[in-house]
């Protein structure tokens, strides 16, 4: 696994975050570099963070509503998403709590679902998909930390974090509240 590096402003945003929610799909690398990333910041924290992974893997537009979540390991080895259940093995291992929840609707940007409902201080993102959704491709943004901000941004009133794990390993952060330039 890569080592991954937190800018100053990344650690300190850490400082704060209790449950941290990731994107996630059956086969896409730039997903499992986040979930890599998630797990090495959540054992590294003095405290417990909850990571929830949102699996992105069933998208559809039909069949909605359906369970969303969150799920235990247990709850998600009883559907048909077994890679999920894989991905979740090694935070489990690791002895991060971790959950799983399904998106319903076909936009990196349904994330906010669990943030919301979760009372999430975090997501953390890859900078770029490797296989990014049609919808993906429309929404506004360089990225796709900028993508899930601006959705926060409109539609919560509180600060939540957003890391973007770059492609070299480096991890940035933005707070939906100050939508200025990343911090260093």
């Amino acid at each position: 696994m890569a080592e991954f590096t937190p800018t100053d402003a990344a650690r300190t945003a850490l400082g704060s975050v209790r449950t941290l929610v990731v994107p996630t799909d059956a086969d896409d690398e730039g997903y499992t570099r986040a979930r890599h990333a998630a797990l090495q910041l959540a054992t590294a924290q003095d405290h417990p963070v909850r990571v929830v992974l949102h699996d992105r893997s069933d998208e559809r537009w039909t069949d909605t509503p359906h369970p969303e979540g969150p799920l235990d390991a247990a709850a998600v080895a009883d559907g048909e998403r077994t890679h999920l259940v894989e991905q979740m093995r090694p935070f489990i291992e690791a002895g991060v709590d971790v959950a799983a929840w399904y998106c319903s609707v076909p936009a990196l940007t349904a994330i906010i679902t669990p943030v919301q409902d979760l009372g999430a201080e975090a997501v953390l993102v890859p900078e770029s998909p490797e296989k990014p959704r049609v919808m993906d491709r429309l929404q506004p943004g360089s990225d796709a930390g900028e993508q899930i901000g601006r959705v926060l941004d409109q539609n919560l009133e509180r600060t939540v974090y957003v890391f973007i794990v770059k492609d070299d390993g480096q991890i940035e952060v933005l707070a939906t509240i100050d939508r200025t330039e990343r911090p260093d």
